[in-house]
């Protein structure tokens, strides 16, 4: 089922999202940030249906019911790999396959 899936997912990230929330204290940095504050000169300020978790993770979820694909505009100055594996160019507008059992997510990779 897809909340076991979630609850799964949710448990393997756990880790990571313990040593974000011990960053976020020390920093006062938020753990969910919109666009247009990680990337503030790349005109994400209308952008409200993905935003970056930590500092190397896009997230896009699905927000439309019965769409299964995912549009998104990704940051410049970076490589991006979509959790298929497709590595994606920064500045690029790509539609990615979402069924409703996949969450859209990027991961970051300094050129």
């Amino acid at each position: 089922s897809y909340c076991l899936d979630a609850a799964k997912k949710h448990k393997e990230i756990a880790p990571e999202i313990i040593r974000l929330v011990n960053e976020s204290r020390r920093s006062g940095e938020p753990i969910v940030k919109p666009m247009a504050y990680e990337f503030p000169e790349e005109n994400y300020e209308t952008v409200k249906d993905y935003f970056i978790f930590g500092k190397n993770t896009l997230v896009a979820p699905v927000l439309e019911k019965g769409h299964i694909t995912k549009t998104v505009r990704l940051p410049k100055g970076f490589d991006w790999e979509y959790i298929d594996g497709t590595i994606y160019h920064g500045g690029e507008t790509v539609t990615v396959s979402a069924p409703i059992s996949v969450l859209p997510v990027f991961t970051k990779i300094e050129i």
